[in-house]
């Protein structure tokens, strides 16, 4: 029985090579009869030509139980904010009550470890609430060219923060009251996030100090 996801791809990995130096017709390969060390070193080298590149989807094919160490595979956020804002016109009739674009970056510095995005109907509700108040709440899944996938989950904890982008629909008077964003990751790890209360800016909502809210 394989017990990691490691010993399961590198078991693989050394049939090929097993493989290579049994099987494959060294002698038709060159007129020169290849000598046994040969034999093995370019085995070695086209295991490693042929295994390297797809090393992350060949681990994520064994299972483990730790939900952490699996591969990124599935991934969806939740958001549900409050905003305050004089504007009288967003969500006061359905052509301003929905915002059909918005992403979901985890960041640390310049580098980008998570996007999840909206682009199309229904995209986020927003709802006035009276009071000089809006509700903006809708579902985001993960980028189909998201950087993260097929690696593993606990890679994520290196974000430093968040960046939540609700395009063309928040007033520019708006400031955050409350909220959360609720990451589920591949089904079995939920992730909840508060939004603290800040000013938007550029249609930006910024979330601190984003890894921990991981459990683990």
């Amino acid at each position: 029985m394989l017990l990691t996801p490691t010993i399961g791809a590198f078991f693989i990995a050394l049939s090929i090579y097993s493989a290579l130096v049994m099987w494959f017709p060294w002698g038709e390969v060159n007129a020169i009869r290849l000598k046994p060390l040969h034999i093995y070193l370019l085995s070695a080298v086209i295991t490693l030509l042929i295994v390297v590149p797809f090393w992350g989807k060949l681990i994520s094919i064994f299972p483990t139980t730790d939900p952490y160490r699996q591969p990124l595979l599935t991934g969806k956020a939740r958001i549900d904010v409050i905003v305050s804002s004089t504007d009288k016109n967003v969500g006061t009739k359905h052509s301003n009550s929905w915002c059909y674009r918005g992403r979901i970056f985890l960041v640390t510095g310049p580098e980008q470890f998570l996007e999840m995005w909206i682009a199309a109907i229904p995209g986020i509700h927003v709802e006035r609430l009276g009071n000089n108040q809006l509700r903006y709440s809708g579902d985001f899944d993960l980028h189909p060219e998201n950087e993260t996938t097929w690696k593993p989950v606990s890679d994520l904890r290196v974000a430093e923060h968040a960046l939540v982008f609700i395009y063309d629909n928040i007033p520019p008077d708006a400031n955050v009251i409350d909220g959360n964003v609720v990451f589920t990751l591949n089904s079995t790890i939920q992730v909840k996030v508060p939004i603290m209360p800040q000013e938007i800016k550029s249609d930006m909502i910024f979330i601190e100090d984003f890894p921990k809210y991981f459990e683990k």
